[in-house]
C-alpha cells in the first residue's frame, strides 16, 4: 500500500516506474546516475580540453544538444563566450553563458519577488482577526465562555459571549452581564 504524498512515475529515459515523493524528478534514480556520470566525464573531458565545440563532445559521449542545453540551464555547465551555443535571458533576451536570466533580470526579479512577499505578509497581518476564549472556571458547567478582544487589533468588534449547556435562567448569576443586555442598556440610555 503506498503512503500518503507517494507519487508513481513512468521514468522518461527508460519508462520503468519509480517512487517521486517530493514530485521533483522526471527520470529514475538509476538514469539520474548515469546522467549525473555522463554529466562529470563531460566536466573532466572539457577540463583537459578547454574549448571543445558541441559537435565534438556529442561525437565522443552519448549525449543530445537538448541535454547539454539542459545542463547550461540548469547552471551545471557553462559556455565559453566563443561558443556555438547561444543561450538568452527568458526576461530580456540579452545573450548568456548558463542558466535562465542574465544578472540584471536575476537581481530585478528577485528584488520583484521581495516586494511581493512583503506585500503579501502586510495583508496576512491586516486580515488576521485574533481573538483569545476564556471561560470562567469559577462558574459551575454550563457556565458562559467569552470571546475576548484582541486588544492590539483596532477596528475589532465588542467581544461576544455564548452561552453554552444549560438555559440562561439555571446557569448561575455573575456580575458580568452579556454583550445582548448592554445593548438594551445602552438603547434606554
Amino acid at each position: 500500500m503506498r503512503k500518503a504524498g507517494e507519487m508513481l512515475k513512468q521514468c522518461v529515459m527508460c519508462n520503468r516506474l519509480f517512487e517521486d515523493y517530493l514530485d521533483m524528478n522526471l527520470s529514475c534514480p538509476d538514469c539520474r546516475e548515469k546522467e549525473n556520470q555522463l554529466l562529470r566525464d563531460i566536466k573532466d573531458f572539457l577540463w583537459d580540453y578547454p574549448g571543445t565545440t558541441e559537435a565534438k563532445l556529442r561525437e565522443i559521449f552519448p549525449v543530445t544538444h537538448e541535454q547539454i542545453v539542459k545542463w547550461l540551464r540548469e547552471e551545471r555547465l557553462e559556455v565559453t563566450p566563443d561558443s556555438s551555443i547561444k543561450l538568452t535571458c527568458r526576461r530580456c533576451g540579452s545573450m548568456i553563458l548558463k542558466g535562465k536570466f542574465c544578472d540584471h533580470c536575476k537581481q530585478r526579479v528577485g528584488a520583484e519577488l521581495e516586494e511581493m512577499k512583503r506585500g503579501l505578509q502586510s495583508k496576512e497581518q491586516n486580515t488576521k482577526q485574533t481573538y483569545g476564549m476564556v471561560i470562567d472556571r469559577n462558574m459551575a458547567p454550563g457556565g458562559k465562555m467569552h470571546f475576548l478582544q484582541n486588544k492590539s487589533r483596532p477596528g475589532i468588534k465588542d467581544p461576544r459571549s455564548v452561552n453554552i449547556g444549560k438555559p440562561k435562567e439555571a446557569a448561575p448569576k455573575t456580575e458580568e452581564k452579556p454583550v445582548e443586555e448592554h445593548k438594551k442598556e445602552e438603547g434606554k440610555k
